[in-house]
Parts: C-alpha cells; structure tokens; sequence
C-alpha cells in the first residue's frame, strides 16, 4: 500500500498499488494533487524486496525456479521503472533456462557414470565367478581321474595321498556340490512353472479334438492371421477413438444413441477378433503373448461396462476404452519401442519413486514436528478469521501435501505463511532443502533415467527381427494392386490404340488393292488395242506408251512405279518410321500390281493367292 498527502487540506489517502518503493524514475506515480510518501512494509509479509543481499538472493532464487516470477515481475516494474524489464529477461534465460537445465545435465552424467560403474562391477564378479567355476571343473576332473583303477601304481599312490589329505577331500566335496547346485538352480530357472501346470496345459488348453474341429480352427486361423484383418482393426480402432472423442455437453437424444450404438458395435468388433484368436491360436497359446492379454482385459472392462450400464457409480469403466488407443502400438512399431522401453525402465523408476516417498515422508513428519503447534498458536497472522488456511502443517496429511506441492514447484507462497507462523531462518532451511532434494536432484534423476533408456541405440531398430509386420504387409498389397491396376488400365488404352492403328493399316492396304485392280483393268485393255505398243500412266498420272517388247506379256518381272494414294490417319507417326515403312509399302504394292495384271493376262489364279500372302 501506499499514501498519498494532500497538500492543501493536508489529508491521507490510501492508494492500491502495491508497489514496493516510491520515487524512483519511471515508477508509479501519485495523482495530481497528492505527494507520495514512503509507509507500511514490504508486499507478502515483509519478505519481497531487494533491500538486503539476503531478500535479493531469495527473490531471484524464485525469479529461477519461476515460482510466482510474474507478480515480482509487476511489482518491480510498477515501482522501478520499465527499463528493469531487461533484468528479468536476462535472469529468466541465463538462470531458468540454463543454469536450472544444467542440474539436470550434471544429474544425469553422474547417474550414467554410476550406471556404468555398476556394470562393470557386475561383470568383474562374473568373470570372477566364472573363473572361480572353470577352477573348480578341472580340480574336480583331476579327482576323477585320480582315482580311476586304470592309472598306474604311481598314479594311484597319488592319488591315494592327494585324497587322504583333509584340506583336498573338504575343497573336493565342496566343489561337486557348488557344481551340483549350480546344476539344479539352471534346470529350475528353464522351467518357469510347477510340470502339474503343463500337463494341465496341454489337456484343457490346447484344442485338437477331432478332424472337423481342426479344419474349422484351420479356416478360423486363416482369416484371423491375415493382415488386411489387422489393418481393419487398426481402421476401427481409429474409429472408434474419434468416436469416444465427439462425446460432449449437453448431448441431444439421437447423438448420444449414436455414440451408444457405435460403442456396442466396436465392443462386439474387438470381442469376435477376441474370441476367434482364441479359436485360432487355442487358449494356451493366445495368453503367452502381451498384446492378447491386454486386449482380452479392455474387451473384458469393456463388456462389464455394457453390463453394468445401469449401475450408478460404475461410470468409471467408461474409461478405460481409451485404453484401446494402445492397441496401435501392435502395428506402430516406433511407439511400441516406446511402450517397451518405458516398460523396461519400471524397474528402476519403481526405486527412485521409493526413494522420493522416503524423502517427503521424512520432511512431512519433520514439518509436522517443527511447525505444527505455531500453525495453531499464530493462525490470526496468516488468517483474518483466524481459522487454519487450506495449507498448513498441523498434521502429517497436511503437511505432506505442502511438501509435495514444493515438489511440484510452487514453495514460496506456502514458505511465507510457515515465516510468518514460525519464524524466518527455520521455515527457509527446511524449504529450501526439500527444493534442491526433492525437485532439482530426485525429479530429475526420473528425467536422466528416462534419458538414458531412450537412448539412440534403443530408438535405432524398432523391428528388431527386420520383419514387415501385419499392418505394413497390407499397405504393401494395396500399393501393389494399384500399381496393377494403373498397369492394366494403361495397358488397355494402349492395346486400343494399336488396335485401331492396325485396322487403320488394312484399310488402307484394301483402298490401294482396289485401286490397283481397277487401274490393272485400264492397262490390260490398252494393251490390246494393239499396234505393238502398250499404254501406261506414269506418276504424275500422265499416260505413256511402252514397246510390246518391254511389256508385261514378254516380262512379267517388270517393275512399274504405280502412283500410290498418301492414306490419312488420326495417329502421327515420326519422319523416319514413317519414310521406312512408306518404301516398304510401296514396292510391295508395286510388286502386287504386277502380278495382279500378269493375272489379269495369263490368268493364274493359285499363284496370285499365294504371292498375295506371301506380300500381305
């Protein structure tokens, strides 16, 4: 709070601003009329301020851990200016987000040594136990061979000697028993159940009855193991995810059935692939695999929440349909790597989490015990109705919550009310241990362990078989139906086009046989006018006379350049292909008029048909 003194009538007036000091340039100003002076203390009990190096180090150990930063942000802009704006960028990005990080990286780099170490410990005390064993085979195969009938007299004193000491006989009997135990422990260790188990197994749940059973699991499995029924599942399970994600409030009559009715019928998708897996793989085989045990529980929760639809206060089995989600990791293989590296780093964070619950067990009696009984003798100085706050340490309840929220990084609200209840110096050791333990060296000892399991040598090969699983064989089949498809498509188009280029040919070979026939009739009729001579027409359609000696009748080899029509056609063809096949078809053409008038004369009609093939 601040004052303000009218200097005419000399009056007070209370100005809410909360500002931490007055008169600096740039600060909050009074309003007209009014002189500012300095009164009451400092915001939040007295413990906001950069007064003393003590206060300043506390406001900028909050302003790291970004506990509240943005009311002392407000506060010291109001007060000192905008110009401090700088200071605490420069703070939040060297401090926070640097420094704050750099823990983690320190953390994490002495967990990896650690982790190394202890490996390497391990492996000396097997090497050493190995070495230890090898030792104890070849005393042991000495012993036997010592004392075998077939060794000689030497030998067998010997050995006889070697036996009848004690310290020999003991270290002997000694070692063929580790090795005997060692025997047993690695026979038990192969077998993971009781034999009564797997007898039990192999008559009730393996189903090989009869023949026709067998051909029915046979056809069951058939269509259960193929992947386009994967990739359906996958289809559905995405479906129904959207589905349980379009539920909201308020809902009308139809579109709540609507969501009903798509949860019965992706229930009863999920429990028939349940059921014919089961019928495929037989029970004793479908439970030793981790997915089919997760799905055979959510289609279980999903069952018993149709069931007990209209029981009140079981709404909560509603959820766990979105355990369905995880079912895409079967065909996901890099979030199925996830699931198994966060399912392998249980383990240990199954340890560090004992290790936190020791700590704010430890510091939630230690807060109890000293803080307890000034949380109810001084309530009034925290309280105005003098009644315990929300937040206190009056009991172990309580006071584990506190320590947990500083865990969670929100500690200074909570330390000013213990300051303020039971004094500064104590309140100040206390919270600020649990906040370098808990939350900056145990937090992020999860996050290095995490770190170190989702290295990349565990994200390198998700398959590590190299397999294709279900769901991309399926993808694969598609890709390759379509590309057939396009194929025979293209391929059908193309053989139309030469199709119609073949019957464009033989029309055009038809028109050129028709107009030669008939121009093959002219020249037989010019031939015998008579006169020796014999009429003809050149290229250019002009009409020429040959001698009779030069003719057909005497030289039916002859060849005649015979004008040949330029046949049109809707397909363009290129120059070359085009001036090649044009020769080719003309002297053909040419050839076949020849003999077709040689016909016309001699008439020879086995010969024409043959010689017509031949060129066709």
């Amino acid at each position: 709070m601040g004052l303000g003194l009218s200097q005419p009538s000399s009056r007070l007036l209370q100005l809410d601003f909360h500002p931490l000091q007055f008169g600096h340039d740039g600060g909050e100003k009074c309003p007209d009329g009014y002189t500012c002076i300095k009164t009451g203390k400092n915001p939040n009990y007295g413990y906001t301020s950069f007064d003393t190096f003590g206060w300043a180090f506390l406001a900028l150990f909050r302003l790291m851990t970004q506990d509240y930063w943005e009311n002392l942000y407000q506060q010291t802009l109001r007060t000192a200016g905008k110009t401090y704006m700088i200071f605490f960028v420069l703070v939040i990005f060297l401090g926070s987000f640097y420094l704050v990080n750099l823990i983690l990286a320190v953390v994490a780099m002495a967990y990896e040594e650690q982790n190394q170490a202890t490996i390497a410990e391990a492996w000396q005390k097997e090497r050493e136990f190995q070495l230890a064993m090898e030792q104890l085979k070849r005393e042991q195969q000495a012993i036997n061979s010592d004392s075998e009938a077939s060794k000689g007299l030497i030998a067998h004193r010997l050995s006889v000697d070697y036996l009848d000491e004690p310290f020999q006989r003991e270290r002997a009997l000694s070692a063929a028993s580790v090795l005997t135990n060692a025997m047993e422990e690695l026979e038990e260790s192969r077998q993971k159940c009781h034999p009564c188990w797997y007898r039990f197994a192999n008559k009730y749940l393996i189903w090989d009855c009869c023949p026709l059973w067998l051909k029915i699991k046979e056809w069951v499995k058939f269509v259960v193991m193929d992947p386009f029924l994967d990739l359906a599942i996958t289809i559905c399970i995405v479906l129904n995810t959207l589905f349980m994600a379009l539920e909201h409030y308020p809902m009308t009559d139809e579109f709540t059935k609507m969501l009903s009715v798509g949860n019965q019928v992706f229930t009863g998708i999920f429990t028939a692939e349940m059921v014919f897996k089961i019928i495929a793989l037989d029970p004793y085989y479908y439970f030793q695999q981790g997915w089919n045990i997760f799905d055979s529980i959510i289609v279980s929760l999903s069952l018993m929440e149709l069931g007990l639809a209209n029981v009140e206060g079981l709404s909560v089995l509603r959820s766990f349909r979105l355990l369905r989600v995880f079912k895409l990791a079967k065909s996901w293989p890099t979030l199925n790597t996830l699931i198994k590296i966060i399912g392998n780093s249980v383990g240990a964070l199954g340890n560090l989490t004992l290790v936190l619950a020791i700590i704010v067990f430890i510091f939630a009696v230690v807060g109890m015990q000293l803080f307890g009984k000034s949380y109810t003798d001084c309530v009034c100085k925290i309280s105005k109705d003098c009644k315990l706050p929300r937040w206190h340490m009056k009991d172990f309840f309580h006071s584990f919550l506190i320590v947990f929220r500083v865990l969670c990084g929100e500690w200074i609200e909570t330390m000013w009310d213990c300051m303020e209840v039971a004094g500064q110096p104590l309140c100040i050791l206390v919270f600020m241990l649990v906040m370098v333990i808990g939350n900056l060296v145990v937090l992020n000892l999860f996050l290095a362990l995490l770190l170190s399991s989702f290295s990349a040598d565990n994200l390198s090969a998700p398959d590590e078989d190299g397999e294709m699983n279900n769901l991309q064989i399926a993808i694969a089949r598609i890709q390759r139906g379509m590309s057939w498809l396009k194929n025979a498509i293209f391929d059908f188009f193309r053989g139309d086009f030469k199709k119609r280029r073949r019957k464009a040919k033989e029309a055009k070979m038809m028109t050129s046989l028709s107009c030669m026939k008939n121009h093959s009739n002219e020249t037989v009729k010019d031939w015998r006018e008579g006169n020796g001579l014999t009429r003809s027409i050149d290229l250019n359609g002009d009409k020429y006379v040959l001698p009779d000696s030069d003719g057909f009748m005497t030289n039916p080899n002859l060849s005649v350049k015979v004008p040949i029509a330029t046949g049109e056609s809707d397909v363009e063809f290129h120059d070359d292909e085009q001036s090649t096949c044009t020769e080719m078809e003309v002297s053909k053409e040419v050839r076949i008029a020849a003999y077709s008038i040689h016909y016309q004369l001699h008439g020879n009609p086995t010969d024409l048909q043959k010689l017509l093939i031949v060129f066709v």
